[in-house]
């Protein structure tokens, strides 16, 4: 988790990716693209890293992440993962095309939360679906036939 939140924080605080998008509506537009790049990349990671969110999150199903929960809530699960990716999407993400969308800070800051939470989500629940590194419950000690004193 550490390396995440780690690669995560550098990520957002880098002033050279934030220069990219600056030019068109301001720092909180690349926020979004940064947010929703970094939530797929984790995904990909987990995944074989092919598919757009929609396909990656299939995916993240299918390998058992979301078993412990009943059949029927996996299906809401999967549209709350989804929710970074269509915010991201539907302001532009992707391109605005003519119609510059301008993006209030109160959604950029949604996206990097949403980000955030989504990840550390994804890896907490990674980690619980391995099993623990199996641990000896034997111990041997050498003890000799006489008293050593």
């Amino acid at each position: 988790y550490d390396f995440f939140c780690d690669f995560f924080c550098f990520f957002f605080s880098s002033r050279r990716r934030h220069t990219r998008y600056i030019s068109v509506t301001g720092v909180q537009t690349c926020a979004l693209p940064i947010s929703c790049n970094a939530f797929e990349s984790v995904m990909k990671s987990l995944t074989e890293g092919k598919g757009d969110a929609h396909a990656l999150i299939s995916q993240i199903a299918k390998m058992g992440l979301f078993d412990d929960l009943p059949r029927d809530t996996q299906k809401p699960l999967k549209k709350v993962l989804q929710a970074l990716p269509i915010l991201g999407n539907e302001l532009g993400r992707h391109g605005q095309g003519k119609d510059v969308v301008e993006v209030a800070t109160r959604y950029a800051k949604l996206a990097v939360r949403l980000a955030g939470t989504l990840i550390l989500f994804l890896l907490d629940a990674k980690q619980n679906m391995e099993p623990p590194p199996a641990v000896s419950t034997t111990i041997e000690i050498d003890t000799p036939d006489e008293a050593p004193f």
